[in-house]
């Protein structure tokens, strides 16, 4: 008997075992169901190497293992996040995509009409508060942040944000009020764009995420003037607030995640969830302390709260400040937006020479028509003459007007790599030859100087930034 039970024993350990092993694959694969997507694509409006883009691409590995679910960043630029909102408002509410909420989406949206606001999408968790810091180039005459304010006292100065309607931009605008200067605000895409421009001292100062130029930093190419928060960054303790520096001012920026209108309560708690598992991920905790980040999780209910108050303060903020207009060119526009402008003039006027083409060809083909329903013979003389010599006109106009559209097309796609200077000077010399002018010494220098005449005007004495070029971050 006693063998027996041994056995019995035995046996019932090996059941409880498989039973075990069992119990474990099933939950392993009820874990793996928990959320319902596959994919899920990760919108935002900053450009590669801005802030949201960094942000994104850094948490998304660390999310797959959590999720179970494959990560796909996409940035969705232009309209300074109206076109990253429309796309998301237009998206299925299933959980496969989100876009990365900054106080961006919600100024874009007060002070434009754009096809969908922040009342558009719905709130899903704030991940993180997101410290800005001014900074310069390393090799820059200013040396702290009062340096740079004293060069804009005379009415100069230079200062740059990453987007249009941004937190970055109107804390520029606030620091401007406080020190009592009129200094141009340059605006771009993203904090990609504008950290080039401030390493090639078209600004004198640039304001933005420790994210955005951790690789800069550690290279030495820029230095930093001052956080504009509450308290210094644990990684540069010796950088001082701006309220330490005697401006009363400082930001706090968050950053979260908003998914479209109707999101399931079942992705809402899977994300809940998981947040806090990222935040405590020591792998991740590792990355997001060095970039500066501080945990700042809000779930959905309180989330949704909070965007709304401070969409009613940015809202009372805006109205108090009679910010609902750019108040000078360069405010106007971007560093990009003249070298569109240019192509698409410049595409105006082609496809307006193109046109004309058209309608002579067409009042040609009908007066011919006309003619032979009436019976009126043309000379044949003038039959095997003119027509060939009509033709060849028109197809020649035709040839021209397609090398001048592809001369605008090919400007506006190397201006961004470029830059400005010599995307115009190539802009010349294409345009002079393409007239027949030979490659000689004359064309290289009217193109070289025409180049230098307008950023002269354009940068120097208008205050409009222009792209750079991306050649420019390796000097």
């Amino acid at each position: 008997m006693g063998k027996m039970s041994s056995m019995q024993r035995k046996k019932s350990g090996d059941w409880l075992i498989v039973g075990l092993m069992a119990a474990s694959i099933v939950s392993t694969g009820h874990a793996q169901e928990t959320y319902p997507q596959r994919v899920v694509t990760l919108v935002t409006h900053s450009s590669p190497g801005g802030g949201s883009d960094v942000f994104l691409r850094e948490m998304a590995p660390h999310l797959t293992t959590i999720l179970n679910a494959t990560f796909i960043v996409e940035n969705l630029q232009g309209g300074s996040s109206a076109r990253a909102m429309a796309t998301l408002a237009k998206a299925k509410p299933d959980g496969a995509m989100f876009y990365a909420t900054t106080p961006t989406f919600i100024f874009t949206s007060l002070l434009s009409k754009p096809d969908a606001t922040y009342r558009d999408l719905e709130p899903l968790v704030n991940i993180f508060y997101d410290p800005e810091v001014l900074y310069t180039a390393a090799n820059s005459p200013f040396i702290t942040l009062h340096d740079v304010i004293d060069h804009a006292r005379p009415g100069g100065g230079k200062w740059g944000a990453g987007n249009p309607a941004s937190l970055e931009r109107h804390t520029l605008e606030r620091l401007k009020q406080k020190v009592g200067v009129a200094t141009a605000i340059a605006t771009f895409e993203g904090g990609g764009d504008m950290q080039i421009n401030v390493l090639n001292h078209t600004l004198d100062m640039g304001i933005g995420e420790l994210q955005e130029i951790e690789g800069q930093l550690e290279a030495g190419k820029v230095r930093l003037l001052a956080v504009v928060g509450d308290e210094r960054l644990a990684q540069y303790p010796n950088v001082q607030t701006v309220k330490e520096q005697g401006i009363d001012l400082a930001v706090r920026k968050f950053r979260g995640l908003a998914a479209p209108k109707g999101i399931s309560r079942e992705v809402i708690a899977a994300w809940e969830a998981a947040i806090p598992k990222l935040l405590g991920d020591p792998s991740y905790r590792k990355v997001y302390l060095a970039n500066g980040l501080q945990p700042g999780f809000i779930p959905h209910a309180a989330y949704t709260a909070f965007i709304n108050e401070f969409g009613a303060q940015t809202a009372s903020f805006l109205a108090n400040s009679g910010r609902d207009l750019p108040q000078n060119l360069a405010e106007a526009s971007d560093g990009r937006g003249l070298p569109t402008l240019y192509a698409l003039v410049l595409t105006a006027l082609s496809l307006i020479l193109f046109v004309r083409v058209v309608r002579r060809f067409v009042t040609t083909g009908s007066e011919r028509r006309a003619a032979a329903l009436e019976g009126r013979p043309r000379p044949a003389d003038n039959r095997e003459v003119e027509e060939p010599a009509t033709n060849g006109l028109q197809w020649a106009v035709m040839r021209r007007v397609a090398g001048m559209l592809a001369i605008g097309i090919i400007y506006l796609t190397v201006v961004p790599w470029l830059g400005y200077l010599l995307s115009l000077a190539g802009l010349i010399m294409a345009t002079a030859v393409y007239q027949g002018s030979a490659v000689n010494r004359r064309v290289v220098v009217v193109a070289v100087c025409g180049a230098a005449f307008f950023w002269l005007l354009f940068v120097l004495l208008l205050r409009i930034p222009q792209p750079a070029g991306w050649w420019t971050s390796l000097l």
